[in-house]
Formats: C-alpha cells, sequence, structure tokens
C-alpha cells in the first residue's frame, strides 16, 4: 500500500482507497506524476513548503567573495554548513592560515561549478536536497 495525494484536495491517501477520506472525491482516476516531476517543490508538500528556488548567480557570487564564511549556505537555506565554514575559516587564523585556505578554495571550486550548472541542477543539488551538507 502506497499513500497518494487526492488531486482534489492534497492530502494524503491510500492508493487502495475508493474514494478520498476528506473530500469523497474518487481515487479510481487518479494519474501517476508526469516524468519531471520534483516532489520538493510540489504544490501540498508540506514538509518542503518553505524551500523556494534560489537565484544560482546570486550564491556563486557569494560563494566566490564571501565563502571563507559561508555566505552561500546561509543564503540557499543551509546554516549547519555555513556555521561550520564560519568557524573553520576564523579559528583557521589563530592556529594558522592553512585551514581558512581550504575552506576559500573549496568555496572557489564551488563557486565555478554553481557558474557552470543550469538553475535547475543548482536547485536540486543545493537548495532542494535533503543533505544538510551539499558540498560537491
Amino acid at each position: 500500500m502506497a499513500l497518494i495525494r487526492c488531486n482534489q484536495c492534497g492530502n494524503q491517501v491510500a492508493d487502495t482507497a475508493a474514494a478520498c477520506p476528506h473530500c469523497g472525491n474518487p481515487i479510481n482516476n487518479y494519474q501517476q506524476p508526469p516524468q519531471n516531476f520534483n516532489a520538493y517543490n510540489a504544490p501540498g508538500n508540506y514538509n518542503n513548503a518553505n524551500v523556494v528556488p534560489k537565484n544560482r548567480t546570486t550564491a556563486a557570487l557569494l560563494a566566490l567573495f564571501l565563502g571563507g564564511v559561508g555566505v552561500h549556505y546561509f543564503y540557499i537555506g543551509k546554516p549547519i554548513p555555513g556555521i561550520v565554514f564560519l568557524v573553520v575559516w576564523l579559528f583557521g587564523w589563530f592556529i594558522g592560515f592553512f585551514p581558512s585556505l581550504i575552506i576559500c578554495l573549496l568555496c572557489l571550486v564551488q563557486a565555478i561549478m554553481m557558474f557552470s550548472m543550469t538553475d535547475q541542477q543548482f536547485n536540486e543539488k543545493y537548495v532542494y536536497t535533503q543533505n544538510q551538507f551539499p558540498l560537491f
């Protein structure tokens, strides 16, 4: 048994149900989602309701110029790697510049990758992903 969305009200219904228990809409005429359906960006997906597409160019420029402090991760809505980059970058200067240099080089590579992606590829890889630390 799988859960499907009612095409009338959007609530989850068992695929074996004859009708939606919420609105009474018949389920037997349910159609499969199209091939390019993106579950993270689907209307009615309440788990990811706050996920909106981000501008790839803005994120790439932030990674290029302010990436060492993790600003691009805060922009795309991933605060955990943003905090990690910020802490490593700050404490890297106290123990030697090498950790901060590594963070800056990672951000340079990320910026180049972001510039070379399409908007859809960028949003799927960095924004819509369930991964809390999308690095490459």
